[in-house]
């Protein structure tokens, strides 16, 4: 099965929606990050650096103190503090690269995939909040018919 189904951490994001969605405005100002580690697949092309949606992720210290910190700014995994931002995402959330993109990149979003809305600089915490929503049910639907899918298989 794949991993970002089987270890999709619900819970997690269902905690980081609902605190988004308890704020009336929030910093989405976009930042150009560089990742020489890695590359990213950006509208078919591959870049080393990426725009995304900073302003939401500046809360996740507040929310999971225990994983996440600010220092001068900026916001770092405890386990992984010399990764990327998007990485950590990726490794706390248990996201696909595209699933990081349909939730903090601009314009990057998946309606027809995983629900929600194109996300633009104008978006408030309540867009960030039904999109990271639309993502877990869509993976609940998902994860459902997989299992249908295995269960009938095994079946015959």
């Amino acid at each position: 099965m794949e991993k970002s189904v089987k270890e999709f951490q619900r819970e997690r994001l269902e905690m980081f929606a609902g605190y988004l969605s308890s704020l009336q405005e929030i910093q989405s100002n976009t930042f150009a990050i560089s990742d020489s580690e890695s590359l990213w697949m950006v509208d078919g092309k591959l870049t080393g650096s990426v725009d995304f949606f900073y302003g939401p992720l500046i809360c996740l210290p507040e929310i999971f103190p225990d994983e996440w910190y600010e220092s001068n700014g900026v916001i770092s995994l405890k386990d992984s503090p010399n990764e990327s931002m998007l990485v950590n995402v990726m490794d706390f959330f248990s996201l696909t690269f595209q699933q990081v993109g349909h939730l903090f990149i601009p314009k990057c979003q998946k309606p027809m995939l995983y629900g929600g809305a194109i996300l633009t600089v104008n978006a408030k915490p309540i867009h960030f909040a039904n999109n990271i929503y639309s993502l877990v049910e869509s993976q609940k639907v998902m994860f459902s018919f997989i299992s249908l899918v295995n269960e009938n298989y095994s079946k015959n």
